[in-house]
């Protein structure tokens, strides 16, 4: 619980700095991908958030700056962090703890806290890709009717 309150606390503290000193100069120099990243954290920041947490690669320090730079809404992201640092910050304090007593148990149920991220991390990425590509369909659709409306419009 401990870990888990600092990893936020963190993370909401580097996201501030960032949004405060380092937008201003990272949009200076870099703006067109400031916006790609922007563009792809307005859909569903929270689930975004959680994903990227739970996902046993990355870096949480450039995940909270870039966060910052980034115009993802506050609450989602730091919310969204906190629920994906539960299940490693488990995992973490397991392990810590599992050289003492019962280190077998502890280290089996840390390996199924794991497990158990990792799954529900590809399941929240799958439901995340299912819905970008909906949105896609959406759009493709959308432009197709509107070209055959337009030829439509014209041959009358």
């Amino acid at each position: 619980m401990y870990s888990t309150l600092a990893a936020t606390l963190s993370c909401a503290t580097v996201m501030a700095v960032s949004r405060y000193f380092a937008r201003p100069i990272i949009i200076q120099h870099f703006e067109m991908r400031v916006r790609k990243l922007d563009h792809f954290l307005v859909r569903s920041p929270f689930l975004k958030s959680v994903i990227i947490r739970l996902l046993p690669v990355g870096n949480n320090l450039l995940t909270n700056i870039f966060a910052g730079v980034s115009k993802i809404p506050r609450r989602s992201f730091i919310l969204g962090s906190t629920i994906g640092y539960i299940p490693q910050m488990a995992v973490f304090a397991l392990m810590g703890k599992g050289v003492l007593i019962n280190s077998e148990l502890k280290i089996i149920i840390s390996a199924l806290l794991f497990g158990i991220s990792s799954l529900l991390s590809a399941y929240l990425f799958k439901v995340y890709r299912r819905q970008h590509n909906d949105d896609k369909t959406l759009r493709s659709l959308t432009k197709s009717s509107k070209c055959s409306n337009e030829s439509d419009e014209l041959s009358h």
